[in-house]
């Protein structure tokens, strides 16, 4: 005959190997939602420097434009002053 001990030991041991079980789910559980969190905090990030990029480039694109716009209006000074803008060259100068 088993005794009552021996008994109340083995349901012991079901429930601590359950309560075991339980809490490694809930830990894998919370490393699941952590991951997903740092995966969203890297995706922000990656979507922030992405912005940031885009920019800089555009600031970059702008400054090149107005380099140009300027260095085009400087050529067109120059070549009205020297008298070879090219507006002036399809008229025909009278002496």
């Amino acid at each position: 005959m088993v005794g009552l001990y021996t008994i109340t030991q083995k349901i012991m041991c079901k429930l601590c190997r359950l309560r075991q079980e339980v809490t490694i789910a809930q830990k894998k559980d919370v490393r699941g939602k952590r991951e997903e969190v740092g995966r969203a905090r890297r995706g922000e990030r990656r979507k922030e420097k992405e912005r940031e990029n885009g920019r800089e480039e555009r600031e970059r694109e702008d400054e090149t434009e107005d380099t140009r716009s300027r260095i085009g209006a400087l050529r067109d000074d120059s070549a009205a002053k020297l008298g070879n803008h090219p507006e002036q060259k399809n008229h025909k100068q009278e002496p």
